[in-house]
């Protein structure tokens, strides 16, 4: 069997070995632009998340002084009107709709966890598609070291 030239293999490989190069540099690129991607929306979705929680705090926080501030309120007004039935029974529809406030406001802080639970359900989204992507480049990057291996046997 012929064997071609030294000069035609030598051509060969080296365009071989450009090629390979080439689509290295190429993947590289490519991850590295990914990653930052990634790395961006993630420290925009922290940031997101812990002003989240951060407003969520602070509504709490207020949230507890005001319910604090309507017993408070109530007490007093249980205090003052205890004297007759009828005093009762308009202290009685006071109360509700103060309690009805009470909830409502519970209500709103409960909406406000659930937001904040999607949020972390979306961070951990964002952390496993890292990890898969992750894993894919690991996988290339070790079929290229196979090829580059393979070039130098």
């Amino acid at each position: 069997m012929n064997q071609p030239r030294l000069e035609s293999r030598i051509g060969s490989l080296e365009k071989r070995a450009t090629s390979i190069e080439a689509q290295i540099v190429e993947l590289s690129a490519d991850t590295a632009e990914g990653l930052k991607t990634l790395r961006q929306d993630m420290s925009a979705s922290f940031t997101e998340v812990r002003q989240s929680i951060k407003q969520l705090d602070d509504s709490i926080k207020a949230s507890y002084i005001s319910i604090g501030d309507t017993f408070i309120a109530t007490w007093d007004d249980t205090k003052t009107i205890f004297a007759t039935k009828e005093d009762l029974a308009a202290l009685k529809a006071t109360t509700n709709e103060r309690f009805d406030k009470v909830e409502a406001r519970f209500d709103k802080v409960e909406a406000r966890f659930d937001k904040v639970e999607a949020r972390f359900d979306k961070v951990e989204g964002d952390i496993t598609t890292l990890k898969m992507t992750q894993t894919a480049q690991d996988a290339k990057l070790d079929l290229i070291l196979q090829l580059l291996q393979q070039r130098d046997e």
